[in-house]
């Protein structure tokens, strides 16, 4: 099995035999729910990068640019998880 560390969202997902295009579908659908928890939370990117000690710039650019910002699946999962959404709750959903 296959450690998560080091290993982009879309090698996840591609490992989990999503295509391109659905790739991007996900990225979208990602970046818009942790930018809901967020709102809907009150935090902000600062303190979203915070909680998860990562550069502001990764969690900045996912968030405005979802299509084509790189992002390891152990920051989405933090961030996900920092904001009470789980990531696993939203691949279980998928599946």
């Amino acid at each position: 099995m296959r450690t998560l560390e080091g290993q982009t969202f879309d090698e996840f997902l591609k490992a989990k035999g999503i295509g391109e295009k659905n790739i991007l579908a996900f990225r979208r659908v990602i970046a818009w729910q942790l930018s809901e928890a967020m709102a809907t939370r009150g935090i902000s990117t600062d303190e979203l990068v915070r909680r998860i000690r990562t550069s502001p710039h990764e969690i900045g650019r996912f968030l405005e640019s979802p299509e084509s910002a790189p992002l390891l699946i152990t920051t989405l999962r933090e961030a996900m998880a920092a904001v009470g959404s789980p990531l696993i709750t939203f691949w279980e959903t998928v599946q």
